[in-house]
């Protein structure tokens, strides 16, 4: 069956317009960091791991090795924003594999006063975190965290 007929050349299209994604050759490893329990680290690997990199240090992410991130939160958010960042690189198609415990944080609602505040709290802490960025770039500069 030919395709619709293109009204420039009155020419039939005969083939297929498909899109498709071809895999991204990219792993991000998440996992707390093991001195720091509020931090999370992303471990990338693939010949494509550059993708993921890119992405994560949009995303707020410091690099602290060769292919190793360190996402550091002054409001300890740490987990929800790497959950949100997993979600972003496996819609492009790079895999993501949280450690179970990373999972645990993920799913971990906090309370205060028998009051869930980690969604309310977290819009105001976004306000803090200029000032927390400027002291994460310079313990970057040190080797990472302190």
């Amino acid at each position: 069956m030919a395709g619709p007929e293109d009204p420039a050349t009155g020419r039939r299209d005969d083939h297929l317009n498909v899109t498709t994604t071809l895999p991204i050759d990219a792993r991000v490893h998440l996992d707390p960091h093991p001195t720091h329990p509020s931090a999370v680290t992303a471990v990338l690997t693939g010949a494509q791991a550059h993708i993921a990199h890119l992405g994560l240090e949009a995303a707020d992410w410091t690099v602290v090795a060769d292919n190793v991130l360190v996402l550091v939160r002054i409001d300890h958010e740490e987990p929800h924003w790497a959950q949100d960042a997993a979600k972003h690189l496996t819609a492009e198609g790079i895999t993501v594999e949280i450690t179970p415990r990373l999972q645990k944080a993920m799913d971990e609602e906090w309370t205060w006063a028998n009051f869930p505040v980690k969604s309310a709290c977290r819009h105001l802490a976004v306000s803090g975190k200029g000032k927390h960025s400027r002291c994460r770039v310079g313990s970057a500069a040190t080797g990472g965290l302190q």
